[in-house]
């Protein structure tokens, strides 16, 4: 039975009788037992590794933007107003002499647009909040009655001979900041515990318990990378401020399923919009799911496929998918959230220490207090760094019971 302890090892037993050793110091044969241990992977954390060192408590970085060459139109337009109104916010956008094709949706689609809609036209005066002028019917088309939320997607810049330049619009894009969260974590044991070995440590009881707790603090560190939420730290309290994850900060590509189930298609769309709209394309992005939501995406992605086999083993699970638009490799956690599908880059993430406090050790030594014991504390600041936030993707909230998908290993 697995015992837990957190006040120190010490060497009196609890109950002997007729002079038994203590179960905890009987020395058997552990050949096997190194093998045996509890894995602390951290496959994300890993992967991405810890950069460098951060002298600012929280800390901010830029999220630059590209400039929108799309918008809607925020009011119904006949085929004849001479004033675009676009969404709101989005004047920002325009230029004097841009050129815009305007084309409704399909009726009841957001996505499907209806090719007989289409018309072209051109600014004329310097945009005013999210109206300017326009020149209707240009480039051979003809001037249409438009809805709201037509789609207005800017196609260039047609300036006439003998025209002063127009100033462009530019995006600064904005700052994302972080906390930094102190993983911690210590051991403590008597003198003469250090000195007893026992059947797990054949040397120092309390260095092998150290050992493992830098391995469950690097774990918790990856947690919070995946499940963590960003607060700031409360002094009077006291609470340790916690650091933000990937929750909190991939916010513009995100799709909640409602509980439908995931399909093909929808895999697809996700990927194809994410890939449309980053300048990056599909290059490094990988899909990390666990372990109980990749079960789910294999049977989605290839429901028929009992197996692939070569002469001495059977493959049966998907760990690349190739779609026309570019290949996507996957990555399988048990730290990620189930039913949840991220689109990551490991080169957009960063772990940033704190200045002078990553991983390190510090002690209470008991000779130097007065004391016959001895602590030991691991510790270090750590926080997330998300950049190109917009290459980024989370598919969630969809249907997370396998028997509910269609599959030859269904029963």
């Amino acid at each position: 039975m697995v015992t837990t302890f957190r006040g120190g090892q010490n060497t009196f037993p609890t109950s002997v009788s007729g002079g038994t050793i203590p179960d905890a110091n009987r020395k058997i044969d552990i050949s096997e037992w190194a093998e045996a241990l509890e894995p602390r992977r951290t496959p994300l954390l890993t992967e991405i590794g810890i950069g460098p060192a951060i002298d600012q408590r929280p800390f901010y970085w830029g999220q630059s933007s590209l400039v929108a060459v799309e918008t809607t139109l925020g009011a119904d337009h006949t085929n004849s107003t001479t004033t675009l109104t676009v969404a709101s916010g989005a004047g920002a956008i325009l230029q004097k002499y841009m050129v815009i094709e305007l084309t409704d949706y399909v009726a009841g689609s957001t996505t499907v647009l209806d090719e007989t809609t289409r018309e072209i036209v051109i600014v004329t005066a310097e945009p005013s909040g999210d109206t300017a002028g326009i020149a209707r019917g240009q480039s051979g088309t003809t001037g249409l009655a438009h809805t709201s939320g037509c789609r207005a997607l800017i196609i260039g810049v047609a300036e006439p001979e003998l025209q002063f330049h127009t100033i462009a619009p530019v995006t600064r894009g904005s700052q994302l900041f972080n906390y930094f969260q102190r993983f911690q974590g210590g051991v403590k044991a008597d003198i003469a515990a250090q000195n007893m070995p026992t059947w797990e440590n054949p040397t120092n009881p309390m260095l092998a318990g150290f050992e493992l707790e830098q391995l469950k603090q690097k774990y918790f560190l990856e947690m919070a990378i995946w499940r963590g939420g960003r607060q700031a730290g409360d002094p009077t309290t006291p609470l340790g401020a916690t650091m933000g994850g990937l929750d909190t900060f991939i916010t513009t590509n995100v799709t909640n399923l409602n509980s439908a189930k995931l399909t093909p298609r929808v895999l697809e769309a996700e990927l194809r919009d994410l890939v449309k709209t980053v300048e990056g394309g599909a290059e490094g992005i990988k899909l990390y799911m666990s372990y109980d939501t990749a079960a789910i995406f294999d049977t989605v992605i290839d429901p028929i496929r009992m197996a692939t086999a070569d002469a001495t083993a059977l493959s049966l699970y998907t760990d690349k998918i190739r779609f026309r638009f570019g290949t996507f490799d996957i990555t399988t956690s048990h730290n990620c959230r189930n039913g949840v599908i991220y689109g990551l880059r490991p080169k957009n993430l960063s772990v940033r220490p704190f200045k002078g406090a990553n991983w390190h050790m510090s002690e209470i030594a008991g000779d130097a207090n007065g004391a016959d014991h001895d602590q030991k504390f691991i510790s270090g600041d750590f926080s997330l760094m998300v950049e190109r936030e917009k290459e980024l993707f989370k598919l969630y909230g969809f249907d997370q019971l396998l028997d509910d998908y269609s599959s030859p290993w269904a029963a």
